[in-house]
């Protein structure tokens, strides 16, 4: 399994092994590093069962990220992790985002 930190960006004046990879940039590097450890729930909308049981237990349900483009991608690499693909909506909403089809295809 490869990990999502080495697919940043190299930092100033390092050289990049292959000019062809596709690269994150660091931020988006720790949101894919970050979306490794939270589970579907976190993406998809809670039933009436887990919303009892989070007012009954006062478990606050994981917030979106303030920026679109990084919640797209949080969403999209925690549905490929569990899921083993990316779903073709949010396939189209990275892309329009303005991630690459080969960072799309990095991811999932």
């Amino acid at each position: 399994m490869y990990h999502f930190r080495d697919m940043a960006a190299p930092a100033a004046g390092e050289r990049s092994v292959d000019p062809e990879t596709p690269v994150f940039n660091a931020e988006e590097a720790l949101v894919l590093q970050l979306a490794a450890h939270e589970t579907v729930s976190s993406v998809r909308a809670p039933g009436r069962f887990a919303r009892l049981i989070a007012w009954a237990f006062a478990v606050r349900p994981v917030a979106p990220l303030a920026n679109a483009r990084l919640e797209a991608l949080r969403r999209a690499a925690i549905l490929a992790r569990v899921e083993g693909m990316i779903p073709a909506p949010e396939r189209e909403t990275l892309i329009g985002h303005g991630f690459s089809p080969a960072q799309v295809a990095l991811i999932g």
